[in-house]
């Protein structure tokens, strides 16, 4: 899965330089609509299949930001 660190024999674990997208928060979802793109951010399990019908009967392009918990 991580092939640059692979190829290059990149031994360590610290996140790759200018890759932080937390600080400042990207809005995913700002950015999609700002492009005439349909967009939903979804944070909760239960929220996904609704959002995800949605945007299927959009009729178009739609980002589904979709939170999920991970190793950081």
């Amino acid at each position: 899965m991580d092939a640059y660190r692979q190829r290059f024999g990149v031994r360590t674990e610290r996140p790759y330089a200018h890759m932080d997208l937390t600080k400042p928060e990207i809005s995913f979802v700002d950015v999609a609509h700002g492009l005439g793109v349909g967009a939903a951010r979804v944070t909760k399990p239960v929220d996904l299949a609704p959002a995800l019908a949605a945007a299927l009967e959009s009729g178009g392009p739609h980002l589904l930001d979709v939170v999920v918990e991970g190793r950081r």
